[in-house]
């Protein structure tokens, strides 16, 4: 279950989003970009809300990426959920 935004830290995630830059994927490299950025966070034993919050946010943007990349190829992605 996601945290609400009402239990983050502004200013801690919008330093996360400020270094992190989340935006949405046009093309593999971006992806692996911020792939990576979740698999630091997996790396970790524990994670902030706003860690958890963008590892989130990351996840929507390159599953959606994925599946969008499969429909256009023609071939079905499986979702990582």
């Amino acid at each position: 279950m996601s945290t609400t935004t009402t239990d983050l830290n502004e200013k801690s995630y919008a330093q996360l989003l400020g270094r992190t830059l989340p935006h949405v994927i046009r093309a593999d490299q971006q992806c692996e970009r911020l792939t990576d950025e979740v698999k630091r966070f997996d790396e970790r034993e524990r994670l902030s809300p706003e860690e958890k919050e963008l590892a989130e946010l990351l996840a929507v943007l390159i599953d959606e990426y994925v599946n969008s990349a499969a429909i256009r190829s023609g071939k079905r992605a499986h979702s990582r959920h």
